[in-house]
């Protein structure tokens, strides 16, 4: 039996892509559940952790899977010209869908002497 020193953690496999609005990360999560998503956010650093539960048919006891792993982390450092505090998140078909809105840019007027 599987105890947590001995899940499987894994990378998963992600997308990014930018346009002039925001960036938009898509994060494959194969067999895990919304529920065992988290996402976090310190300064501008994201760090998207999941766990998949595998379980055995009604009456049997599960002892091992190699399907895919147990645990996915992953982390990375986001450009300072995107607001990581209004990240949004969308899970769908095993896809976590990350839009990170671009900083808006205040144009700056100067008076002349």
């Amino acid at each position: 039996m599987k105890t947590e020193e001995t899940m499987l953690t894994q990378r998963p496999k992600a997308s990014f892509s930018e346009n002039d609005e925001a960036l938009t990360v898509a994060i494959a999560l194969p067999g895990v559940k919304k529920q065992n998503v988290t996402l976090s956010a310190e300064q501008n650093s994201l760090t998207v952790k999941a766990s998949r539960e595998c379980q055995a048919e009604e009456g049997l006891i599960l002892i091992s899977s190699s399907a895919a792993p147990d645990q996915y982390e992953l982390n990375w450092e986001v450009d300072s010209s995107y607001d990581v505090s209004q990240t949004g998140a969308k899970f769908e078909n095993n896809i976590l869908r990350l839009t990170i809105p671009a900083v808006e840019k205040k144009q700056l007027t100067l008076e002349v002497n």
